[in-house]
């Protein structure tokens, strides 16, 4: 057992934190930038996340009364704008997970910070809501690491 155990509130033993990727398209697109409009298929599977799954997740946790962290990336809120919006109503946190979804191993020479392009995604965050950040594709280099 641990020796300095976490003391939570009101004699609970753990807590859990649930968030989502809302990455949608702009894997496909950054992936195919000249012709990723003609991967139809892929497209279609990838909008199922902001056009169907964000809706029903949004509403099954207002059931439930649990709200959570919604990790998009820029080029996502630009382009679907609604489904950000059912975050933020529904007062779930919508945090910084890129422009595009970077693929930092072939990003890591240009990149210094998280966030490629000079953090002008931070403009694009909803406003009040934007208060966290996850990398994206789950791998930090050496010269990010020591900028956080």
């Amino acid at each position: 057992m641990i020796k300095n155990p976490v003391p939570w509130p009101d004699g609970k033993k753990c807590a859990v934190a649930f968030t989502f990727d809302m990455d949608t398209d702009s894997l496909i697109h950054l992936e195919h930038p000249d012709d990723g409009f003609r991967r139809v298929s892929g497209i279609s599977m990838l909008k199922y996340g902001p056009e169907v799954a964000v809706p029903r997740i949004v509403d099954t946790y207002r059931q439930f009364g649990i709200q959570q962290t919604f990790f998009v990336p820029a080029w996502c809120i630009e382009n679907y704008p609604s489904a950000v919006k059912a975050m933020v109503d529904g007062g779930h946190e919508v945090a910084h997970h890129g422009y595009p979804h970077e693929i930092l191993w072939r990003a890591a020479g240009r990149m210094n910070t998280i966030g490629s392009n000079g953090g002008s995604e931070s403009s694009r965050m909803p406003p009040g809501k934007g208060r966290g950040a996850g990398v994206p594709r789950y791998i930090i280099f050496q010269t990010i690491r020591r900028t956080c």
